[in-house]
């Protein structure tokens, strides 16, 4: 038996074992500022590009917390890359959105004098002491009636999310024939991040403007994936 050795363990203690297989790693951070579209939106739209889009690739997004308003994600493959958007329906409330995202690439070498590498059985660098391993998801609310546009809780710190629908809400409007006309309006999971804590909540995606009241509300009941941002960034 060695008399020493190395045994890599993740930020929570769990010993760090990849048979075979190459580890999610940060590739990239960016950060996006809003525009105000109209009265009803202020948004924020970025692309970040991709090395292999047949590569897994899994997002997460933060934004500032507006001074109005609340601001919903959503993500998209293109042909290149992962196109993120951040909506606000009240057209006043500027923010900032960050983008991390996380996929399997060929690490670069670590600078000298020292480091660790670690090479698949291909001779590709898959691993280097300055590689940012995605660990520690941590799962917000609970699926069925305690997740969807049920879920808002705030965390201290700043905490980063996969984007994901949350469900719909219904709003009666005051225009469209007598009584008005009820619309279903998609809502998006968002995190907002004030210097401090981290607000993690179901909110709308897109608001067409008028006097509405919300009447209703359809809950997806799914749940939040997220990540501590200061383990990355």
């Amino acid at each position: 038996m060695a008399e020493f050795g190395a045994l890599l363990t993740t930020p929570g203690g769990e010993a760090f074992v990849t048979p075979q297989s190459t580890p999610l790693c940060l590739y990239a951070v960016r950060t996006f500022n809003s525009s105000k579209v109209n009265d009803t939106l202020q948004q924020a739209v970025g692309t970040i590009a991709m090395p292999d889009m047949s590569q897994p690739i899994i997002p997460f997004v933060y934004s500032s917390r507006p001074s109005t308003g609340s601001v919903a994600f959503v993500a998209e493959r293109t042909s290149s890359g992962m196109r993120f958007t951040g909506n606000n329906v009240n057209g006043n409330g500027s923010f900032s959105m960050t983008a991390l995202v996380f996929t399997f690439f060929e690490q670069p070498m670590p600078n000298p004098p020292w480091g660790m590498a670690i090479w698949d059985e291909a001779g590709k660098l898959i691993l280097t002491h300055e590689s940012r391993v995605l660990t520690d998801l941590v799962t917000i609310g609970t699926r069925g009636s305690g997740g969807g546009t049920s879920i808002d809780i705030t965390r201290p710190g700043r905490w980063a999310i996969v984007p994901d629908c949350s469900g719909q809400q219904q709003w009666q409007f005051s225009t469209g024939g007598p009584g008005g006309a009820v619309i279903s309006l998609n809502t998006a999971f968002g995190a907002e991040y004030n210097g401090s804590s981290t607000r993690m909540h179901a909110t709308l995606l897109s608001y067409p403007g008028g006097q509405a009241q919300m009447v209703g509300a359809t809950n997806a009941g799914n749940t939040i994936t997220a990540i501590d941002v200061s383990k990355y960034i």
